[in-house]
């Protein structure tokens, strides 16, 4: 599923209903400590919930799911969210540590180069160790998105190809509608005399936030060189 398809409240309510079930199942994540933080969080100390959460490899005590030090009996479901980023030897372990396992992932968000979870991979090593493999339907996008699909085409649009919009009218009418506003700005003082105005005048919530990859950042580049 694309960004903003619900992947991830898909994976959790998978896993309640699982657990509510009497289903051993437990839901793993690879990297993505803040996402960590955020479920456990959520879930208001509830400490059975938050004993379902565990990281697939832990390289310090080498105790993750797909480590060789993982200590837990066989599970009935494992479900691993944001599996773009896990290794790839994990896709031949994990099969091992389940009857089913159900993985989670979108292939345009690998950041980092020992990220290798598109599905051949998860393909071959599931097969590798003996396991069917399924694939099923892509998640349709934009549900966390306000505006949809159309809002998140636009943006990879512009990081992929920012010449389709050179003499273009989109921002003019939106397809997105009124959901997002759209601006660029020549210098950062601007950015910020805007933010203050959308914050005082319009009394709405602002925040400043940034993002950054350590890879390159042509897909097609990295999807063509993953093992």
């Amino acid at each position: 599923g694309d960004p903003g398809s619900g992947k991830t409240l898909v994976a959790l309510s998978i896993l309640i209903e699982a657990i509510g079930r009497g289903i051993n199942a437990i839901y793993g994540l690879r990297r993505n400590g803040a996402l960590v933080t955020t479920l456990r969080s959520s879930l208001n100390g509830d400490s059975s919930l938050n004993q379902l959460i565990y990281y697939i490899n832990l390289p310090r005590g080498n105790s993750g799911i797909a480590d060789s030090n993982w200590k837990m009996p066989h599970q009935d479901l494992i479900i691993c969210d944001e599996a773009q980023r896990m290794l790839k030897d994990s896709f031949e372990v994990m099969p091992t540590r389940a009857s089913v396992v159900v993985y989670f992932a979108d292939e345009t968000q690998i950041l980092n180069w020992d990220e290798q979870g598109i599905v051949k991979n998860i393909k071959s090593g599931s097969e590798d160790a003996g396991a069917n493999f399924e694939k099923l339907k892509d998640l349709p996008s934009g549900i966390r998105c306000r505006g949809a699909k159309p809002y998140s085409d636009f943006v990879e649009t512009l990081i992929g190809n920012p010449s389709k919009y050179l003499n273009s009218n989109i921002l003019n009418n939106p397809p997105w509608g009124e959901s997002y506003k759209f601006k660029v700005f020549s210098d950062f003082n601007t950015f910020i005399q805007q933010l203050r105005h959308e914050n005082i005048e319009n009394d709405s919530r602002v925040a400043l936030t940034a993002s950054w990859t350590e890879s390159r950042g042509d897909i097609k580049w990295r999807l063509n060189n993953r093992g």
